[in-house]
């Protein structure tokens, strides 16, 4: 599994609301929230397990949670 060619689509879902494929999946998958927010669900296709596992590689480059606190940097966090 080409886990970057997944991230690359979860990306083009994110940013290219309006495409074909994100108007497909959000309308059998994520009706009420977000891709990046959204569950594996029942009877998922292998095309959507695939896309979830790709989503995991854009989770870890494109938000942080700040969380308590205890481990920012002010200087070296944006």
């Amino acid at each position: 599994m080409n886990l970057a060619l997944l991230a690359k689509q979860g990306w083009r879902v994110i940013t290219k609301e309006a495409s074909l494929l994100s108007n497909l999946l959000k309308g059998r998958y994520f009706r009420l929230s977000l891709f990046i927010h959204a569950k594996l669900g029942s009877n998922p296709s292998f095309g959507w397990r695939s896309l979830l596992e790709g989503r995991k590689v854009l989770a870890t480059g494109i938000w942080w949670r700040v969380g308590d606190g205890q481990e920012i940097d002010i200087y070296k966090d944006p």
